[in-house]
C-alpha cells in the first residue's frame, strides 16, 4: 500500500468503529484483514498512536473491546467527518458485539457485499426528519438484493415486537428480505407474528459463533456449518 492507501484503510476502520460505538478483533479481522494477528496489531498500533481506547468485559472472555478514543473523534473530526464524543453503555455491549458478528457473517456467508449499519440509518432518517424505529443493519447482496438484519435479544410483549414490524414494512419495500434474529426459544413467536402480519420473504432464526445462522421454518429450525450460506430457498 502506498501512503494514501494507508491514511484511507485507517480512516476506513477508525470510521467502522465509530459508527460501531465498539469493536472485537475478531470483527476488524473478518471485514478488514485476512488473520487475527494482523487484526490484533492493527488495532494495537491504533491505540498507541491515541486514536483507540480499550477496555475489557467479562462476556467476551477478557477479550479486549475498542472505542474511540477523544483524540481518535477529533481525527476524524479533522478529516471531515461529522463525529462527536459517546459513551459506551455495558448494557448494550453484548447486542452491539453480537450485530457485528451477525454482520461479518452476512459478508462471508450471505453473499452480501455492502451495508449500512445502524448509525447511518438513524443519520439518514434525522435528515428525512423520520421517526420511525430502524432495524440493526441493511444490506445489498452480489445479486442486487436487499434486505434488512434486526437483532434482538430482549424479550418484548407482541405489540412491540409489531410496531417495530410495522415500522419496518412502511419504509422498507416489499422486495427486501427481512431477517429477524432472536433469542433462542422465541423463534416461534416472531414467525408467528410476522406469518399473521402477512410479511413477505421472512427469515427468523438464531445466531451464534459456532453454530452460525440457523434459520426457523416453522416447524424445526434448518441447521447449517458457520462454512455454509443458507438461501431463501431453503426456508
Amino acid at each position: 500500500m502506498n501512503k494514501d492507501e494507508i491514511k484511507e484503510r485507517e480512516t476506513e476502520i477508525l470510521t467502522f468503529i465509530y459508527e460501531n460505538k465498539i469493536s472485537l478483533i475478531r470483527h476488524i479481522e473478518g471485514l478488514f484483514f485476512g488473520t487475527y494477528s494482523r487484526a490484533r496489531n492493527y488495532l494495537s498500533a491504533l491505540e498507541d498512536k491515541g486514536l483507540l481506547d480499550s477496555t475489557s468485559f467479562k462476556h467476551f472472555g477478557g477479550e479486549k473491546i475498542y472505542f474511540m478514543s477523544y483524540q481518535g473523534i477529533q481525527h476524524l473530526k479533522s478529516l471531515g467527518i461529522d463525529a462527536a464524543r459517546y459513551k459506551i453503555n455495558e448494557k448494550e455491549l453484548a447486542h452491539d458485539a453480537g450485530v457485528l458478528d451477525l454482520l461479518v457473517y452476512f459478508m462471508r456467508h450471505e453473499k452480501a457485499v455492502n451495508f449500512t449499519t445502524d448509525y447511518r440509518l438513524r443519520r439518514i432518517r434525522k435528515k428525512e426528519n423520520g421517526t420511525y424505529r430502524i432495524p440493526d443493519f441493511i444490506f445489498t447482496d452480489r445479486d442486487n438484493k436487499s434486505g434488512f438484519v434486526e437483532y434482538q435479544l430482549a424479550d418484548k410483549p407482541k405489540d412491540i415486537i409489531r410496531g417495530y414490524i410495522n415500522d419496518y414494512l412502511s419504509y422498507y419495500p416489499s422486495g427486501f428480505a427481512k431477517y429477524f434474529i432472536v433469542r433462542p426459544g422465541k423463534e416461534r413467536l416472531y414467525h408467528s407474528l410476522l406469518s399473521e402480519m402477512n410479511v413477505e420473504n421472512f427469515h427468523v432464526g438464531t445466531f451464534d459463533l459456532e453454530k452460525g445462522l440457523v434459520l426457523y421454518s416453522g416447524k424445526s429450525p434448518i441447521l447449517s456449518g458457520p462454512g455454509e450460506m443458507i438461501s431463501p430457498e431453503a426456508k
